[in-house]
């Protein structure tokens, strides 16, 4: 069992969709269901029911989905200490904003935690607040720039205002 394939299961999953999981993986799309194929040969069960129109889950892929992503969270996280280990920064930052996010330049500050931290890797996600702190909650998410009342206060995370 590889790493890349766990990354391309989680792909799959993600997407419903071969052919996207391949591009969200920068691989062609052949390649990707051969190391799907080999995975589901090694393991002896199929992971991913396929049919013409969508792709699902077994339940055998669903059981096996979590334990795949945390083999690859716990792989991030071994590289992130080594790199810290030699003083860089490394591993995942997932931000969340609303769409009408204003109380900070977002583009910016990305723009200058890219230079600093070039082997972060940061995804951006765009939602509404109850979904970010949901996110946020999950764990699914590090941080997210919302839009609140003054008084509301997300629950089960913290929260800072910046205006």
């Amino acid at each position: 069992m590889e790493l890349q394939q766990l990354r391309y299961v989680v792909a799959v999953a993600e997407t419903s969709n071969f052919t996207r999981a391949a591009e969200h993986c920068r691989v062609v799309q052949s390649a990707l269901s051969h190391q799907i194929a080999a995975l589901e040969r090694e393991l002896g069960a199929r992971l991913f029911e396929r049919t013409s129109r969508r792709v699902r889950l077994t339940s055998a892929g669903e059981a096996f989905l979590p334990a795949a992503r945390e083999c690859l969270e716990a792989a991030d996280r071994a590289r992130a200490e080594v790199a810290a280990a030699s003083g860089e920064l490394r591993g995942r930052l997932a931000i969340g904003a609303i769409t009408t996010v204003a109380a900070v330049d977002l583009p910016a500050l990305l723009k200058e935690f890219r230079r600093r931290h070039p082997r972060v890797r940061v995804t951006l996600a765009a939602a509404g607040s109850e979904d970010l702190i949901e996110r946020v909650r999950r764990a699914d998410m590090d941080v997210a720039f919302l839009g609140l009342t003054t008084r509301a206060e997300p629950r089960g995370v913290r929260g800072r205002a910046l205006a």
